[in-house]
Parts: C-alpha cells; sequence; structure tokens
C-alpha cells in the first residue's frame, strides 16, 4: 500500500506500467517555468484505466492534498486538475495522439537525484547501467515514486501549488515496443529525499480534461 514519511509525502511502486520519457540513466534538460535550465531524471509511468494502482495514486493526491491544503484542497485539486498541475494525467489528454496514451492515464515522475534501477536476477535485485540496454522507453518496469504537495499552505513556492511524484527507482520487469524518446535508493527498496519541483513535468501540456474529478 502507500506510505507517509514525515515531510506529509506518500511513497508507492507502481507495479507493471509501461514507460515512456524515459531519462533514468541521464538527465533530460529542460526549462523551468522561469525559463532556468533544468536538469532531471524523469519517465512517464503509463498505466491503463483498469490498473490496480491507478486508485492508489489518487487516494495518495488526495492525502498528500489534504495535508498540504487543509481547509481549501477540494478547491485547489480541482484548479490543478484543469491546469494539469498534478502529478496523475489523463493521457488522451495531455499526450492526445502520441502512442500508448490513449485511453490511459500517466505518473509523470521526476528528480533531481539519479533513481537507482534495477532488476530480478535469481532472487535478488541487480543495479542496471546504461550499458545493460534495459529499462527504456516502452518497456514494462515497477516505479517507485513519492508523491507531495508543493506550496502547500505556509510553504509557499515560487513555481506555484502543484502535487509532484519524485522519482525514486526503477526495476524492469519486461521488454515492450520501444517508444522514441530518453532512458536513489536501494536495490531492495529503492529510497531518497524529495527535491521540491522546477517547473512543468517532462511533456506535461497545459490542458483541461473533459472530467477533471478522474485525476483525483
Amino acid at each position: 500500500m502507500s506510505e507517509a514519511n514525515k515531510s506529509g509525502q506518500v511513497v508507492l511502486t507502481l507495479r507493471n506500467v509501461r514507460l515512456s520519457y524515459f531519462y533514468g540513466f541521464k538527465p533530460m534538460i529542460g526549462q523551468n517555468d522561469s525559463g532556468k535550465e533544468t536538469a532531471n531524471y524523469t519517465t512517464h509511468a503509463i498505466m491503463g484505466p483498469d490498473h490496480p494502482d491507478l486508485a492508489r495514486v489518487k487516494a495518495a493526491i488526495r492525502e498528500v492534498a489534504q495535508k498540504g491544503w487543509p481547509t481549501s484542497h477540494e478547491a485547489v485539486l480541482k484548479q490543478l486538475a484543469a491546469q494539469d498541475r498534478l502529478c496523475l494525467h489523463n493521457g488522451s489528454v495531455s499526450k492526445a495522439g502520441q502512442d500508448g496514451y490513449e485511453g490511459n492515464f500517466y505518473v509523470s515522475a521526476n528528480s533531481k537525484t539519479r533513481p537507482t534501477i534495477v532488476e530480478t536476477r535469481n532472487g535478488q535485485n541487480v543495479v542496471l547501467t546504461e550499458a545493460d540496454g534495459r529499462p527504456y522507453s516502452g518497456c514494462y518496469a515497477n516505479v517507485m515514486i513519492a508523491i507531495y504537495a508543493q506550496g502547500g499552505d505556509g510553504k509557499p513556492s515560487k513555481f506555484g501549488k502543484r502535487v509532484n511524484a519524485q522519482l525514486m527507482g526503477v526495476q524492469f520487469k519486461g521488454h515492450g515496443e520501444a517508444f522514441g524518446g530518453g532512458r536513489v535508493a536501494k536495490p531492495d527498496e529503492f529510497g531518497i529525499d524529495p527535491a521540491d519541483a522546477d517547473g512543468d513535468a517532462p511533456g506535461a501540456a497545459a490542458g483541461t480534461p473533459s472530467d477533471a474529478s478522474d485525476l483525483f
């Protein structure tokens, strides 16, 4: 299930999701809302509407929102969903027409710190390197994330209010048809401290889902 820590984040492991925009071995270079260059390790974790972890993500978003904005979390969540400023996105809206997103949801997760990347061999988790050629965009993996509120009451952020997901670790699970695009916890349990987001998650486009409530 979930594990809440002292800072109010909720740690989840998303099982058997499909990776896209995967930059786990080298960071993706982009820009934040202020135009400053950023370097983030990142991935999108794609899941279908019937994926068993989708409800857990929605519950975690609500949980951290309640902690971040105790008296106004419902209104804040509606606003953030309409602005596409949640870590959970409707793929049919935010990534309309892109392979793998139609009819699905995805979690965008980022980290300043390189995540631990492993696969299980002979009952043990073994650390992978870029030379192993996996994971990659299009494969299937287990992804450990930490969901947290940014810009909560009494903790303003210059980047505004968001509900973010920090990328903590990736466990390669199986091959899939590769997408275009890129590629620290202990190997056994994944764990690093979350850092504040620098701006929009990679590839997230502003837009209003047809039913914003389906994101939380």
